[in-house]
């Protein structure tokens, strides 16, 4: 008898064959006929749960194993659902079908998603170029405060030009007793002198809106803001009583806050409360003329 001849086959009714039954070879009586006799009583469930297995000859097996395929998977087309060679190439030809399909769609998908895909790589650099600084602190009040002043405050520009030469005269008179002093003396501390004048004059422009109590409050102090530019933005350092004080106090005043607004160490005292704000745009080369002066009002 050749290697892989098969010698006998065990079927019930609506089952598959049931391979090594574990009965011996004393129990089984094998007639003439080559019929196979088994002891009923000797088939255990756990043997019956064993009868799911594929059905094949160890040479087929042997060939599934070299051809790198789960036997178990294959639906045999021989006697009782025997599995042959055949059956193991068909199987092998469908599955390569199936898995050429996959690589095309595969292939497909990557073509698609390309355009996608070159899309986020150019906002990848995009963001490479970006930075981004959080909104927070002295900017964000800046922000709030510009949002509030252009929502309540009507926005108007006056140019306008005057003679200084006196004035110009009478500041270098004051030189030597600023330097005296270690006091740096500019036009700014004049100006502030020259708007409290005006605003005692004109209270309206010395005024806030009470949006709660829809108000007008007139203030009868004299707050002067002095908008100095810093590398965290514009901010606006206050002078609380302007009208109180020298032209020697507000020279020194105001350099102190400026120092401290370029340092970052302004309190938030320091930077509230204003009723009127100065603008000083000519250091850092606003117009074409020497010095220009923007007068503003202040929305608090």
């Amino acid at each position: 008898m050749e290697v892989g001849t098969t010698i006998f086959t065990i079927q019930e009714e609506n089952d598959v064959s049931v391979p090594d039954t574990g009965i011996s070879e004393e129990e089984n009586q094998v007639g003439q006929s080559g019929d196979v006799k088994v002891n009923p009583e000797h088939i255990t469930t756990k043997q019956h749960h064993q009868a799911v297995r594929a059905l094949a000859t160890p040479f087929v097996r042997q060939m599934a194993r070299e051809m790198k395929i789960d036997i178990e998977k294959v639906k045999g087309s021989g006697p009782a659902g025997r599995i042959t060679e055949s059956d193991l190439k068909q199987f092998k030809e469908n599955n390569s079908f199936t898995r050429e399909n996959a690589k095309q769609h595969d292939d497909k998908t990557v073509q698609e998603m390309a355009p996608m895909k070159d899309a986020v790589l150019a906002k990848g650099l995009e963001n490479e170029r970006e930075e981004r600084i959080p909104l927070k602190g002295i900017r964000k009040k800046i922000a709030e405060h510009m949002v509030k002043s252009v929502s309540t405050i009507p926005h108007v520009t006056h140019v306008d030009e005057l003679e200084m030469d006196r004035l110009k005269e009478f500041k270098n008179q004051l030189k030597v007793y600023s330097d005296d002093k270690d006091i740096k003396l500019t036009f700014l501390p004049f100006f502030i002198k020259a708007i409290v004048i005006a605003l005692k004059e004109f209270k309206t422009l010395n005024a806030s809106l009470d949006e709660r109590t829809n108000e007008i409050i007139l203030k009868n102090y004299y707050h002067i803001g002095i908008a100095t530019n810093t590398t965290e933005g514009l901010i606006v350092p206050v002078i609380k009583h302007a009208d109180q004080k020298t032209i020697f106090q507000l020279a020194d005043e105001i350099r102190q806050l400026a120092a401290k607004a370029r340092e970052g160490k302004l309190s938030i005292d320091q930077i509230t409360g204003s009723t009127f704000t100065i603008s000083n745009v000519g250091p850092i080369g606003g117009c074409t003329r020497p010095r220009s002066l923007t007068i503003r009002k202040r929305p608090y």
